[in-house]
């Protein structure tokens, strides 16, 4: 039943109230009943109103703890400083997309992504140009993948990439993008020429995976591409992975 009381509605209380009181004030000057009567209209009036204005607050009060939970989600699932997903979430999401592969079996490719010599960049420019070079990394990452891909970072300059229904070999295509143009970005921060490169490895998941499991593999793979000068991706199919 609605809380508000229309103008009709007040009119017609106020007809009925004077049609059946009529008996009772016959004996009063037209006037005075006429004032009674009013002063019981406004009355009802300004109780339409007060109801009016409650069922405002309280749809603003509702949009406002909306809008504080949308807040809090976001603080508790993305990385204060670039926007991208939080370790926590990310791993949550990998666990689930695990899931559907040990159901489906559908391809699911992981890769763990490196910034090279990211400490001497730190240590020689400072941590805003640190946090600059990230916050540059990250928005090329995500320019550079699918609105399916799901990418975080995992600590401090390594973040990871989940490509749901990709196989090693196509996840490889926006992985060597990422790196070609985090290669070739010119960040302000930074000296003109400086050479900022990012190393990759790509692990294809199997159907026995864990967590664990499929991170380890991939960072595995990054060290290799470590030990092979960085600057390069290093993945291998999930039949070519050695069992755990």
């Amino acid at each position: 039943m609605s809380l508000s009381i229309s103008g009709s509605l007040l009119l017609s209380l106020y007809m009925n109230a004077v049609v059946n009181a009529h008996s009772q004030y016959a004996g009063l000057p037209w006037w005075q009943v006429w004032l009674f009567f009013s002063i019981v209209l406004l009355s009802f009036s300004m109780a339409s109103q007060d109801v009016a204005n409650l069922r405002r607050r309280l749809r603003k009060r509702v949009a406002d703890l909306e809008r504080a939970n949308r807040i809090i989600e976001r603080l508790a699932t993305t990385d204060a400083l670039t926007g991208v997903y939080n370790r926590h979430h990310i791993n949550n999401i990998l666990l689930q997309q695990l899931e559907l592969l040990s159901r489906y079996g559908c391809p699911l490719s992981i890769a763990i992504l490196d910034l090279d010599h990211f400490k001497a960049i730190n240590d020689q420019f400072g941590h805003n140009t640190g946090d600059e070079v990230i916050k540059t990394f990250c928005k090329i990452a995500r320019e550079s993948l699918r609105k399916s891909d799901w990418f975080g970072r995992w600590g401090g300059e390594e973040f990871i990439c989940i490509m749901p229904h990709t196989t090693v070999e196509n996840a490889h295509i926006p992985m060597e993008r990422i790196r070609q143009a985090f290669k070739s970005a010119q960040i302000a921060l930074l000296p003109p020429g400086y050479q900022h490169t990012v190393s990759i490895g790509i692990a294809e998941a199997k159907l026995s995976d864990t967590v664990d499991s499929v991170i380890a593999r991939a960072d595995e793979r990054l060290y290799q591409a470590k030990r092979s000068g960085r600057d390069t991706i290093v993945a291998s199919k999930a039949s070519q992975q050695p069992e755990d």
